[in-house]
């Protein structure tokens, strides 16, 4: 078999799977961030590399890819009226306000991979949100423009998950640290 038809078979699995392609790119990308954000913050050089730690972050990316993809999905089988600016505006609207979702299901469900009850890892989320919001609403907007404006929508979740490398390993130092919120 040919490198090219190997290619080829490869890029038609994934386009036939784009659920199963979008897990297993969630999960590979949150674990790498993770991985990135241990050895920024010295945690490796200190104690040692926390496989356990970026096993459970890479493990957040099978609830995150699922609600992502049905997510995009939903929205973009939306027949937003208008021109192509106005239908680009109105999807980037939607995607802002579904911001908390998505950065609350991260951290609650970290957490409770942590083995944290549900109220212990919503509590969790309420003292980091602040930080999380910041780094959501500078990110994301200027990120999904581009995404709904240039990028057909088989590409969503992959263009996603690339901006997303950055954002995870900010998410990651927020999850595995506490921080504080200056009055």
């Amino acid at each position: 078999m040919t490198v090219s038809l190997a290619l080829n078979h490869a890029r038609n699995f994934l386009a036939r799977h784009m659920l199963l392609t979008n897990i297993g790119t969630s999960c590979a990308q949150i674990g790498t961030a993770d991985i990135i954000q241990q050895h920024i913050n010295g945690d490796v050089d200190r104690d040692g590399w926390d496989w356990r730690r970026t096993c459970r972050m890479a493990a957040i990316g099978l609830v995150m890819a699922p609600s992502l993809h049905c997510f995009y999905r939903v929205l973009d089988t939306r027949k937003f009226k208008g021109s192509k600016n106005c239908r680009v505006l109105k999807k980037l609207a939607w995607d802002t306000s579904f911001i908390p979702f998505f950065s609350c299901t991260f951290i609650t469900v970290g957490a409770i991979y942590e083995g944290k009850s549900p109220k212990a890892a919503f509590a969790e989320y309420r003292r980091k949100m602040w930080h999380i919001w910041k780094v959501d609403f500078t990110l994301w907007p200027p990120a999904q423009l581009i995404n709904f404006y240039f990028l057909p929508p088989a590409l969503r979740v992959v263009y996603v998950n690339l901006v997303s490398l950055l954002y995870n390993c900010i998410m990651s130092y927020i999850k595995n640290n506490e921080l504080h919120h200056p009055h």
